[in-house]
């Protein structure tokens, strides 16, 4: 009797055993799985951030560039570049900064605003882009902040390779904007890269842009 209550117990002992051994196994294989995944997304995050880091240092380095070409010219130089070039850059640029304004100034409840007056300067891929036509009833939010609210205060344009024979032309702007909620106030520094066209109509629109942060 006492040896079949013995053997019994070593088959329980072996029985817990086993599945202890089996739940050992299993969790480190999930640790083991999550641990990949874990290691796969940092690794992804990592070098999205090095890839803006670089993007912006080479920004930068471009307007460093375009300012110190600026300062290299003299009076006599400035005085030859044409009226008509000087015209360009300028309509360029306005575009350039009312899109910039129109599109970093806003209050929550202000999306389809802000896509009206973005229309007639944006082509109409990127308009979907960053102002996507409001579909409820109640106009789309812009933040779950009721109170959140953005100002553009500084902004500085750079044209980079412009050419007059071409339609279209490179701007960077540096940019300055203080955004105001329940969080209280902040001032934003970003740079903004763009790439503006002349449509077949002559209407200078932007045609992509690219958003950098900087604090």
């Amino acid at each position: 009797m006492n040896i079949n209550k013995a053997k019994k117990s070593g088959k329980g002992l072996y029985i817990v055993a086993f599945f202890l051994i089996l739940s050992l196994v299993l969790n480190g294989v999930l640790y083991k799985n999550l641990y990949a995944k874990e290691a796969v997304s940092s690794n992804k995050f990592n070098k999205e951030l090095k890839e803006k880091e670089t993007n912006i240092k080479v920004l930068q380095s471009e307007i460093q560039g375009l300012q110190d070409e600026i300062k290299s010219l003299d009076p006599q130089e400035r005085k030859e570049l044409s009226k008509t070039e000087l015209e360009q850059q300028e309509a360029f640029k306005t575009i350039a900064n009312e899109f910039i304004t129109d599109y970093l100034t806003y209050s929550t409840n202000t999306i389809n605003e802000r896509r009206e007056k973005l229309t007639p300067i944006t082509t109409a891929e990127l308009l979907n882009q960053v102002a996507p036509e409001s579909t409820d009833n109640d106009p789309s939010q812009l933040s779950s902040d009721p109170t959140f609210s953005a100002k553009v205060s500084n902004v500085i344009l750079y044209i980079s390779g412009f050419d007059s024979s071409t339609d279209q032309t490179k701007i960077i702007g540096d940019v300055t904007y203080k955004t105001q909620g329940t969080e209280g106030k902040t001032t934003e520094h970003s740079l903004v890269e763009m790439e503006l066209i002349k449509d077949k109509k002559g209407q200078i629109k932007v045609n992509s842009y690219t958003y950098y942060p900087i604090n």
